[in-house]
């Protein structure tokens, strides 16, 4: 009995693991919540390391495969630091994760995922499919959210 229950577990916990990843492909627009800092930090994970900095003009989000298969390296830009170019940071009420809570993806979803499966071959980040933009953590407890447009690049991900 004990058995078949962790069979049924594994089957239908995979299958809506995937369902969620197909979800996520219908989307133009993926919003990563991610933790921002005001120096570089450093969280090893389970199948890769996230390296935050905070530069002068902007924030550098790094995602660096443990199997050294690759790397997805994701930019925001501060507004303040290029006033004449079009604005990256748009400010949502709360009720925008009721209404895209389908596109908002965790570190902990990528962690289950892997950043190759979740970036490159999902959601093709590398041919720039999606338009991505960053949530920080700390700002989950606002009642406004600033969603922060970033650059993806991918290298060292090729196709076997």
């Amino acid at each position: 009995m004990k058995n078949l229950f962790i069979i049924f577990l594994l089957l239908f916990g995979f299958k809506t693991f995937s369902q969620d990843l197909e979800k996520l492909k219908l989307h133009d627009t993926i919003y990563l919540v991610l933790p921002e800092t005001d120096s570089l930090i450093s969280l090893k994970l389970k199948n890769f390391t996230l390296y935050v900095n905070n530069f002068k003009f902007g924030i550098e989000y790094q995602f660096i495969d443990s199997i050294g298969r690759g790397s997805i390296l994701m930019q925001t830009q501060n507004d303040d630091s290029f006033p004449n170019s079009p604005k990256n940071t748009i400010v949502k009420r709360r009720r925008f994760f009721k209404e895209h809570k389908d596109a908002i993806v965790t570190l902990d979803f990528i962690k289950q995922v892997g950043v190759k499966e979740f970036f490159v071959d999902a959601l093709q980040a590398v041919h720039l499919v999606h338009k991505f933009y960053i949530i920080s953590e700390s700002d989950l407890k606002n009642r406004k959210i600033e969603l922060k447009k970033t650059l993806v690049y991918a290298s060292g991900y090729a196709k076997f």
